[in-house]
């Protein structure tokens, strides 16, 4: 009799596939392990202080990549589960009793670790009535309230697509709610037992429905064939996914599922194409991919796609991931930034109606593949009339209330000089005018709140500024999520930087110096956001930039901008599996004779 290693008897299918010897890895799947200065502080604290991650306890190839960016995922629900999968790691057995303290001391190493983005996933608990469905949820509530402005993605099990319990995860909020479905219908109960295709898709769609970002997952090397991977991934648009994840499968056991075949860079390249190009808003294809790796970078180059704007993240290249490849958007600007905010400020309510359109909590009401910012403006108005609902329940009221006011006090005035007739129909205009007028500034109110503490929201705010304005998000940034946004316009070239106030001064300075190089005698203005002294608050941002002397004309402006883009980004993906230290890679100096 053979035994498992924790001492059981092998079950059939595992005693079958330990049949098969453990498959030699091909060449790309190979990757060395370099340390930076950020994994290196994360690694030291995570030992100083007993935190666990998935990602060290899993022996992650990107472990290295994830904490550089200060992304780490954790494992809630204890260490069995009550499903077993062919691919998983993770023992099938009985759990233990619920920890109901876990949420807390989750929260609380995110914190300690000083996280941006935190993934958290979890076993099966079938064992208890909501499935583990409380626990997700106060996970992500105990993260948002421990660790302001940090990106939580929850990755579920199906729940068995019982309504309440999702409702339940949905309303903890987590930037990206994910499920993976794994692999295709044909082989899926084989490789899935416990799960059911058509279930997985229902998770999905609900999570969607209720204005999340969803996210799934496929792997390859189990026997799918190509045609197969096509139709699950048109299967998952369908049902609203908008994230996707594709990586080649590693056995983890001589008892788990054998590798079918080795899938070669290039066909992840092709994959990642063709799931761009079914509208997918953010795809990572390789395979060293993991569903949770680059978590954070991943869900800003969504929020950038869902906007309409150029992705904030490119995709990384090399072994561990296809390299970028044009989709339906533009090319991706290299603004590291795990939580890039998406919308766009603007001033009257007219003009910003279909930038608030884009707040995925409006996705709700609108069908997949809907253009808000071409929708009907009675359509935007309902919309933005959520976001403000939202926002503040009591404002739409005093909407109301401003528009009657302001009618009343036109009849009034026209009973008292008998002149109803005239006054009524200009009581009902200036009604309407008010009312638009408060509308607008609760909307703007309410934009400002969704992007404030967030990193991104200054591009936001610029690229709301009227006509005669260039904004360039993410010009200049480093590994410590520093980042310079760059406008031009009539006064001159303006730098906008967000971070931390002792490292930002160093580089503005340093992008202030290259931008120099080619706007010669033109006037360059360097400003910070944030509440800290000497820096500008967010609010007040708009209206500082307005304010500025006009120095330029239209034709200089245009040559500006013509030799601005001369200069190339400093930010550059990294090449290869792994980047060779922690600090962006600059480019090569050119020799001197």
């Amino acid at each position: 009799m053979v035994l498992a290693p924790e001492g059981r008897r092998l079950l059939r299918l595992e005693a079958r596939n330990a049949q098969t010897p453990i498959e030699r890895k091909p060449p790309w799947i190979r990757t060395r392990l370099r340390t930076g200065p950020e994994y290196t502080e994360l690694k030291n604290l995570v030992r100083d202080q007993g935190l666990h991650t998935v990602c060290q306890e899993a022996g992650c190839p990107n472990i290295f990549e994830c904490w550089e960016d200060r992304e780490a995922t954790f494992l809630i629900g204890g260490d069995a589960c009550t499903r077993r999968c062919d691919f998983c790691q993770i023992a099938t057995g009985k759990p233990e009793p619920l920890d109901t303290d876990e949420p807390r001391r989750v929260a609380a190493s995110v914190a300690a670790m000083g996280l941006r983005y935190a993934t958290v996933t979890g076993v099966a608990r079938d064992d208890l009535p909501d499935g583990g469905a409380w626990l997700y949820a106060q996970t992500c509530a105990e993260i948002h309230a421990a660790v302001p402005g940090c990106g939580v993605e929850l990755l579920i099990p199906d729940f068995n697509a019982d309504p309440a319990r999702l409702a339940e995860v949905f309303a903890a909020r987590p930037e990206v709610l994910a499920h993976n479905i794994e692999t295709v219908p044909r082989i899926f109960r084989r490789i899935r037992p416990g799960f059911r295709y058509p279930r997985s898709l229902a998770v999905l769609r609900a999570a969607r429905d209720a204005g999340l970002v969803t996210k799934s997952n496929l792997i390859l090397g189990l026997g799918e064939e190509p045609a197969e991977i096509r139709q699950a991934m048109s299967d998952l648009r369908e049902a609203g996914c908008e994230l996707l994840t594709i990586t080649q499968y590693l056995r983890p056991s001589p008892r788990h599922h054998p590798v079918v075949r080795w899938v070669v860079p290039a066909e992840f390249g092709r994959l990642r194409e063709e799931a761009l190009g079914l509208g997918f808003a953010g795809v990572m294809s390789g395979p060293l991919v993991r569903s949770s790796y680059r978590a954070g970078r991943l869900h800003a180059e969504a929020m950038a796609r869902r906007a309409g704007r150029q992705p904030a993240i490119p995709a990384p290249r090399g072994p561990s991931a296809s390299p970028p490849t044009p989709g339906p958007a533009s090319p991706p600007t290299p603004l590291p930034a795990p939580a890039l905010v998406a919308v766009s400020l603007r001033g009257p309510a007219a003009r910003i109606l279909p930038s608030m359109a884009n707040k995925p909590a409006a996705a709700a009401k609108r069908k997949d593949g809907d253009d808000p910012a071409s929708a009907g403006r009675i359509k935007q108005i309902r919309m933005v009339a959520g976001i403000i609902r939202q926002s503040n329940p009591r404002a739409l009221p005093l909407v109301v209330l401003a528009g009657v006011g302001v009618l009343a006090l036109f009849v009034v005035a026209g009973l008292i000089f008998n002149l109803l007739a005239l006054l009524i129909p200009l009581g009902v205009a200036a009604g309407l005018a008010t009312s638009m007028i408060i509308f607008g500034r609760y909307a703007t109110s309410a934009q400002y709140a969704a992007v404030e503490g967030k990193l991104g929201a200054a591009a936001a705010i610029m690229q709301g500024m009227r006509r005669g304005w260039t904004v360039t998000p993410g010009v200049s940034a480093n590994r410590s999520m520093d980042v310079v946004h760059r406008a031009v316009g009539k006064p001159g070239v303006v730098l906008v930087g967000e971070g931390s106030p002792t490292r930002l001064p160093s580089l503005l300075a340093a992008e202030k110096k290259r931008v120099s190089r080619v706007a010669f005698d033109v006037p360059i203005y360097d400003f910070q956001v944030g509440d800290e002294e000497g820096q500008i608050p967010l609010r007040k941002l708009q209206r500082k930039l307005m304010r500025l002397p006009r120095n330029l004309k239209g034709p200089a402006v245009a040559d500006l901008n013509y030799r601005l883009k001369a200069l190339q980004p400093t930010v550059q993906a990294p090449k290869g599996p792994m980047p060779r230290s922690g600090r962006v890679p600059r480019p090569p100096r050119p020799r001197m004779r």
